[in-house]
């Protein structure tokens, strides 16, 4: 009898502890973080094991601030940090609040291995951000070494933005000739007009680079290729 009654007050007092634990009194039936059961003519609810509850969705200022810590030491310095960071919070399908990815800070950064590993786990390398631009777009930022990256995994080289200019004219804009010339040996259109009627050859020569325009010139640019504008 006495055997008995230590047995139930020691399961009383093992339940007592349990539901300290693991349960809650709640204030609503409704409640989302809790699995409703009855208590006390109460909800009452078994709150889900944080283990088990999914990580909330990243964005805004949050989101960016955890995609542009990547462009700091020693993440830029280190492939395997920054991959590990892009792993943890699951970011190689996330864009910023500008559309861009983590592709951008690695290309950035000029992190060959980095961007091998996140075109190979399902990067989009031409995925474009709210100004309608891709990565390569912006190839006069980029050392040669990551270009020609972007090209051997499918970067479209003459992808036009939401303005019609390509990544050649957008490096003649720039006034960079060695990203125009880069651009040129990779078999960028050389002839290709944008919204407002120019060439490449147009705006090498309304800037006045004479280099440029005779760079343009021997790749075969053609002087009447706008119907607007010459470039005499």
């Amino acid at each position: 009898m006495r055997f008995s009654i230590f047995l139930t007050l020691a399961c009383l007092v093992s339940f007592s502890a349990i539901s300290s634990e693991d349960y809650r009194c709640a204030s609503s039936a409704q409640d989302s973080f809790y699995i409703d059961m009855v208590c006390d003519e109460m909800a009452i609810g078994i709150p889900i094991k944080t283990g088990l509850s999914q990580e909330p969705e990243l964005t805004g200022q949050r989101l960016d601030e955890i995609i542009w810590i990547l462009l700091e030491e020693p993440y830029k310095s280190d492939d395997s940090m920054f991959i590990k960071h892009v792993r943890k919070h699951s970011l190689i399908h996330k864009q910023d609040r500008d559309g861009d990815t983590v592709l951008s800070i690695a290309a950035l950064n000029g992190q060959t291995a980095v961007i091998d590993y996140l075109v190979k786990n399902g990067i989009e390398i031409d995925r474009t951000n709210k100004l309608g631009d891709t990565v390569f777009d912006h190839a006069i930022k980029l050392d040669d070494k990551v270009k020609l990256t972007l090209l051997h995994h499918g970067a479209n080289i003459n992808h036009t933005g939401a303005d019609g200019r390509t990544p050649l004219i957008n490096a003649v804009l720039s006034d960079d000739l060695a990203a125009v010339r880069f651009l040129l040996t990779q078999g960028a259109d050389i002839d290709h007009i944008d919204n407002s009627g120019g060439s490449a050859l147009l705006y090498a020569a309304y800037l006045g680079n004479r280099e440029m325009v005779n760079s343009l010139v021997e790749s075969g640019a053609k002087a009447n290729a706008s119907k607007d504008s010459k470039p005499l």
